[in-house]
């Protein structure tokens, strides 16, 4: 018994390492595309801003804004993780608060008015989730 056990044990634990190697691997392929992504688009901006511009203005503004997304991505990991249990509670409560504004504002509001508060009320809560 205790030998079916751990043999179940072990074929679990190798069929988890196997997905957890096959998604680290597709992730990396992922990447490399992305970049290559990356590059053939900063080249494209580039063709096109030196046609409107001068070629060096052109390259330092694909720099600027290469360099902005990859500080905003580093801040965005580099985010310290929300507090585990006091602000569960604070969340829910303000997340029920906003779900009856929300059902407050579908029944007084119509039209695009309807339409931009449930987006700005999609977006609270979504940011709030996280």
């Amino acid at each position: 018994m205790f030998y079916s056990l751990a043999n179940l044990a072990g074929t679990r634990a190798s069929h988890a390492a196997r997905r957890a190697i096959r998604s680290v691997a597709l992730a990396v392929v992922a990447l490399f595309f992305l970049a290559i992504a990356v590059v053939f688009a900063a080249i494209a901006a580039f063709l096109w801003l030196a046609t409107v511009m001068a070629p060096p203005l052109a390259g330092l503004c694909i720099a600027g804004v290469l360099l902005l997304v990859s500080i905003l991505l580093l801040l965005l990991i580099r985010r310290p993780p929300a507090a585990a249990v006091g602000s569960k509670t604070a969340s829910a409560s303000l997340t029920s608060d906003m779900e009856a504004f929300g059902k407050r504002l579908g029944q007084n509001v119509n039209g695009y008015s309807l339409i931009l508060g449930a987006l700005a009320l999609g977006v609270l809560l979504g940011s709030r989730r996280r």
